[in-house]
C-alpha cells in the first residue's frame, strides 16, 4: 500500500489512495485539484512548497516522501531532472 504516488513533469501528482492520513500528508505540500474514488489529483507549486517550508517541512523531506511512495511503474524509471 505504500507505493501510490505518480508525479508528472508538469508537477501534477496522482495519489492512488483511500487513506485520509495519506491524503492529509500529500496536502501538506500540494494543492488538491480533484478528489475521485481511490484517487486524489493535486499540483505541486512554488506556493505549496513555500507553505510546507513555513510549516517546518524541508525540501529534502518532500523529495524523500515522493521517492519512498513512488508507484512501482514510475520507480523503475530514472528521474527526469
Amino acid at each position: 500500500e505504500g507505493k501510490y504516488i505518480i508525479v508528472e513533469t508538469n508537477y501534477r501528482m496522482y495519489a492512488y489512495t483511500d487513506s485520509a492520513l495519506q491524503e492529509q500528508v500529500v496536502r501538506l505540500f500540494s494543492q488538491p485539484l480533484y478528489r475521485l474514488p481511490h484517487m486524489i489529483i493535486c499540483v505541486i507549486t512554488r506556493a505549496t512548497v513555500r507553505n510546507a517550508l513555513v510549516k517546518g517541512i524541508t525540501a529534502a523531506q518532500i523529495i524523500e516522501y515522493l521517492t519512498l511512495h513512488a508507484h512501482p511503474q514510475t520507480a523503475l524509471k530514472p528521474p527526469s531532472v
